[in-house]
This record gives C-alpha cells, structure tokens and sequence, in this order.
C-alpha cells in the first residue's frame, strides 16, 4: 500500500483533497437537480427508509390482529376508495406492483369471500373487482384499527404539526407517484410501476 505524503508551508491552510473524508466537502457542495447538500438528501432517504419500516410493522401488527395478510389490507383499502368496481390493472397500478403479484392477492381474497369478480359491463372481456359485504367490514375494520393507532401514536401533535405532516407526507407521496410514472423512469427501470 503506498502512502501519500504533501508537504505545505506552516502558514498554508491544508487544501480538501480526494482523500478527505466526505463531510469536509462534499456534503457540504449542492447535489445536481436538488437545492440541498448531500449530507440533507441522506437525511432525507433514512427518514423515509424508517417511515417505510414503521409503516410495514403497523400494517403487519393490524393485519394479524384481523387474522388476515398485510397485503390484503392495501387491495381492502383500494377497493374501498374507489365506488365503482377496478380492472386487475388498475388496481396493481395504484398498488405499484406488478399485474401477476395484484391477481395471487386478489385470488386469495376471493376464495376468502372478501373480493368478487364481475364481468365489465363496457368490455366483457374484462373482469372488474369490488369488495363484498364481508370485505367492506373488514375494510372498516382495518380502517378504524388505523386511526386507532394513528390517535395513539400522534396524541401528543398539534393539530397544525399534523395538518403540516399531511402536506409534507402528500407532498412527498405525489413526488415520488410522479417520478415512477415518467416514460424515462419507466424506460430506465424496465419494470414501469413496479420498479
């Protein structure tokens, strides 16, 4: 292993080099295409790597409460928010996952009696989905248990920090929608939504 040395002037002030340790200049020095230093945007990807572990254990704890699979919860929740029946497609496109990875969840819950398929009245090719009776209670259910935690978790927050959070969260959530919605991501990723 070769050692480098430099020799400066006592009065020189030492100069960054590349064998400086990053926080002396480059978390400091703007990312291209973001208004922030390095050392923010890393804040910004941990905070959101935490947020997405928290939100897959509450999901995980609610879904075992109700005795069901966690990703049932988001195909209920789906289903619920929207009042007309979807098509398999729509319903992995606001999933974000794959077509084949939508069809095995909504299959297991058909044959649990949660989820129904039709025929598409405007292309009877198609089959659209909608939640039975005993969908939507489980639904309401696995909503109310998410509000139950939410009122747990965030007593303690004003209502204008929680009104904040809202705008940041959906800011956030519509950034990151649009990035994985351009042709170029899409493109790069090979994987369109999913990716």
């Amino acid at each position: 292993m070769t050692t480098l040395t430099t020799t400066r002037a006592p009065d020189e002030a030492p100069s960054a080099s590349t064998t400086d340790p990053p926080s002396s200049t480059t978390e400091r020095r703007g990312i291209p295409g973001l208004g922030a230093d390095a050392a923010t945007v890393d804040g910004l990807i941990s905070a959101l790597e935490e947020l997405g572990r928290a939100q897959r254990e509450s999901a995980t704890a609610t879904a075992r409460d109700l005795g069901c699979a966690r990703s049932s919860l988001a195909v209920l929740r789906i289903l619920e928010k929207n009042e007309l029946p979807l098509q398999i497609g729509d319903l992995a496109h606001a999933m974000r996952i794959d077509v084949s990875v939508a069809s095995r969840q909504v299959g297991a819950l058909v044959k649990e009696g949660y989820v129904e398929r039709a025929v598409d009245e405007d292309d009877r090719r198609a089959r659209t989905l909608a939640l039975t009776d005993s969908g939507r209670a489980l639904a309401a259910e696995a909503f109310a248990a998410w509000r139950d935690r939410a009122r747990h978790v965030f007593g303690d927050w004003s209502p204008d920090e929680l009104h904040d959070a809202v705008l940041q969260l959906r800011k956030i959530a519509d950034s990151v929608v649009r990035h994985h919605d351009t042709p170029d991501h899409r493109a790069t990723t090979g994987k369109g939504t999913t990716a």
